[in-house]
């Protein structure tokens, strides 16, 4: 049980032919952490989203760039009957009929419309479901209305308070806010049911009027709290829709107002949000390309980017120069007329036009088969004794689920179907060429060949291993995260659990843990493998229960903690820790071996993060079992050479639980006999200490560094700023033993 442990570095690099110093140079090195291709869309953000969801997604996303989808907003009638005027006009005018349909559940909750028996008279369902009939794709907002002196989503016309909602179970506020998001999920349950995805649009135009960080004055009251009350009610409404609901047919749409600085003040985080937009109400058809700009910035590419309300219709040509490339544009009732911008000659020639898409179109946007999928990560190759356990696997990229087939030497395995393939004990008869054949919708893909060599000899495995590695740091935004890289070597693959722990982090005596932490898993190139946000919510959340449990270290059943399972094959990876929705506090990342009788091992870890923050030191915690292993422990500043790296940092390792003091350090150099033996085990790992300059290297940085032999047992060593300084440091651990 790590505790308070944190991230270590313990390799074995002389296995291994990546330098580990290169790895902590890339991983200091490395820009946004999540910095990604153009166009790599993220997965749905609902656990468990339906294959239409996804298949809609991608469509979406797949026409950003080259088309349009063509929109409009019907009537709000008060019984929920058809309004057909606007689509109506628009058919005479161009003959053609918009793809995408807005509705609004605004009287769902509204007492006054139900009928003799207390049902509401809105019949959104039907109306959703008789439209995608047709082939149309479906957005949903809601004019939410809530309060007294009477029911508005107006701020000035109700007296409903989102913070008490959230805050005091015992409020009237409280009981409105769920029975109201109850009432509403019944009918996107219906929808569900019928397997029709929808664009959901909650609290949109979230801080009208408000600017990018005020709150007081929006005109929505769920505005008026400001944006960090703002984005909890959101992930309440997610949670609350997703994992009691099981709402698995929405497409999460963020809908913010543009004033510079709002899309990432009341972002909700990456994990809670499919696809963003903006309302355009401009008496010009340009369709503003900065704002455009600004939201894809934010979103990193990751995001579709819509536009969610529009007065003017967007002129093609004008938005297809001018790269804003919405993906829909959707008229709001009531401006789709000549006096509010929109001739008749201007809608003939939008919907006309090439390059808008509208509904005689539109293709069959709900069973998409999908890209077909490819590998990210092959099995690795290895050379075992007799005996030896070896674990085979794959990390494939593209729309899960995903089933796998292994072969042998191109024959299937009998009952071979997971992501991984477990050699218990190798004999003559394992050898031979393995691979895996990974299926989706879109097709199937087989990995390369990877060879397994059997010795006559019994498999040697060390006696000495590192078990489980940690690390706990204040984590900010931008470039502030928590970033540990690690190295698995040895044959065959590791099987590990990797937890981004924040909350439960309370309950160990933590002060301003991380609220709800995001685990990013990368290759060393920064090839995005896993991601997750709250480990409940995982298909094999029962599986990392059960980890967690045999690593002894439970996190409670509706913690936002993040955690998951991984096979990996010998290779550096990076694992970071941020905070969803740019939160901030002191997090941790962890790396348990869950499968210590493999062949592979775990041999290097090495973290970046910022101490000196609030007064948090980085603790970087590290397990080991068996012989008695040599330590290199490294607190790097100076030697980064970087822009915002610690300038004189200090190293203390302890042993757990009692504390005492094993080895510290504060400027490595001036020791002699130290700095001898911290040379010495660079020549096995480690980023070497010196800053060079002119072509001259000076050693005597305040870099801290020690080297130490230790038998099995559980460490922490503990990285701290000088005085009132705070800074970036990379803190490493690496296994040195001859």
């Amino acid at each position: 049980m790590l505790l308070s442990l944190t991230f270590p570095i313990p390799p074995m690099l002389r296995f291994f032919r990546i330098p580990l110093a290169i790895l902590a140079l890339i991983i200091l090195a490395r820009p946004a952490p999540c910095s990604v291709p153009s166009k790599n869309l993220d997965d749905p953000v609902s656990p468990n989203a339906l294959p239409e969801v996804r298949s809609l997604l991608d469509y979406l996303n797949s026409i950003s760039g080259t088309a349009i989808l063509s929109g409009q907003q019907e009537a709000m009638n008060y019984n929920g009957t058809p309004n057909d005027t606007d689509f109506n006009t628009i058919q005479r005018i161009s003959g053609k009929l918009p793809a995408v349909h807005g509705f609004d559940f605004i009287h769902l909750t509204d007492p006054a419309n139900v009928d003799s028996f207390g049902r509401s008279l809105q019949k959104i369902p039907d109306l959703v479901s008789a439209w995608t009939q047709k082939g149309g794709i479906a957005t949903l907002c809601w004019h939410w209305k809530a309060g007294a002196p009477r029911r508005s989503f107006y701020t000035a016309d109700s007296d409903f308070n989102l913070q008490r909602a959230l805050d005091d179970a015992s409020s009237a506020d409280h009981a409105q806010f769920i029975a109201d998001m109850d009432k509403v999920a019944g009918e996107l349950a219906k929808l569900r049911d019928a397997r029709i995805p929808i664009i959901w649009r909650p609290f949109h135009e979230t801080n009208g009027n408000a600017g990018a960080t005020g709150g007081a004055g929006a005109w929505f009251w769920w505005g008026n709290s400001g944006p960090d009350v703002f984005k909890r009610a959101w992930r309440f409404m997610f949670d609350r829709f997703t994992r009691v609901h099981k709402l698995t047919n929405l497409i999460w749409n963020y809908n913010p107002c543009e004033p510079a600085g709002a899309i990432e003040s009341w972002y909700p985080g990456d994990e809670y949000v499919d696809v963003v937009s903006f309302d355009y109400y401009s008496p010009y058809h340009m369709a503003t390309p900065e704002v455009y700009q600004r939201f894809r910035s934010v979103v990193r590419d990751r995001k579709v980017i819509g536009m969610s309300e529009n007065g003017p219709i967007p002129d093609p040509d004008a938005i297809f120069a001018n790269g804003t490339t919405w993906a829909w544009f959707l008229t709001w009732n009531g401006f789709l007329t000549a006096d509010q911008g929109n001739p008749e000659a201007l809608i003939r020639r939008v919907y006309q036009d090439p390059r808008v898409i509208t509904l005689d179109k539109l293709p069959d946007v709900y069973h998409r088969a999908g890209p077909a999928p490819s590998i990210l990560v092959q099995p690795a190759s290895a050379s075992v004794g007799t005996g030896a356990r070896v674990v085979l696997s794959v990390v494939p990229k593209g729309w899960s689920p995903f089933s796998y087939q292994w072969r042998k030497n191109d024959t299937n395995i009998p009952g071979a179907t997971s992501s991984s393939y477990v050699i218990a004990s190798a004999s003559a008869a394992d050898a031979g060429r393995y691979s895996a054949v990974v299926t989706s919708t879109g097709g199937s893909v087989e990995s390369a060949d990877a060879t397994i060599s059997v010795a006559s000899s019994p498999q040697a495995n060390p006696t000495g291993f590192l078990k489980a590695l940690s690390t706990r740091a204040y984590v900010g935004t931008d470039n502030d995260v928590l970033i540990g890289g690690f190295i698995v070597s040895g044959a065959g693959s590791k099987r590990l659990l990797l937890r981004g722990i924040g909350p439960t982090l309370a309950s160990r005596g933590v002060a301003s843990p991380l609220a709800n932490p995001a685990l990013e898993l990368t290759t060393l190139s920064g090839t995005v493998l896993a991601l997750n946000n709250e480990w409940w919510a995982t298909d094999n959340s029962s599986e990392i229960d059960e980890a967690n449990l045999s690593v002894g270290s439970q996190l409670p059943a509706d913690s936002l903690d993040a955690a998951m399972i991984v096979a990996l094959p010998p290779g550096a990876y990076t694992a970071i820790v941020r905070g969803a929705g740019f939160g901030t506090g002191v997090g941790m990342v962890e790396v348990f071996d869950i499968d210590t009788g493999s062949s592979a091992r775990l041999s290097a870890i090495a973290s970046r993060g910022r101490i000196g923050t609030n007064g948090e030191p980085m603790i970087a915690g590290f397990i080991t079992e068996g012989s008695s292993r040599s330590l290199l422990v490294q607190a790097v500043g100076p030697s980064l050479a970087s822009p915002g790296a610690i300038a004189d940092p200090n190293v203390t390792l302890t042993r757990y639980p009692d504390g005492a003091t094993v080895l510290e350090n504060d400027d490595w150099y001036p020791d002699t006999a130290n700095r001898e033996a911290v040379i010495a085990a660079h020549a096995l790992g480690g980023t070497p200490l010196g800053v060079t300059s002119g072509g001259v290297t000076d050693l005597n940085t305040k870099d801290s560094a020690f080297v130490v032999n230790q038998s099995g047992g559980a460490f922490t060593a503990v990285a701290q700023a000088k005085g009132t300084a705070d800074g970036v440091v990379l803190i490493e651990i690496y296994d040195v033993t001859l």
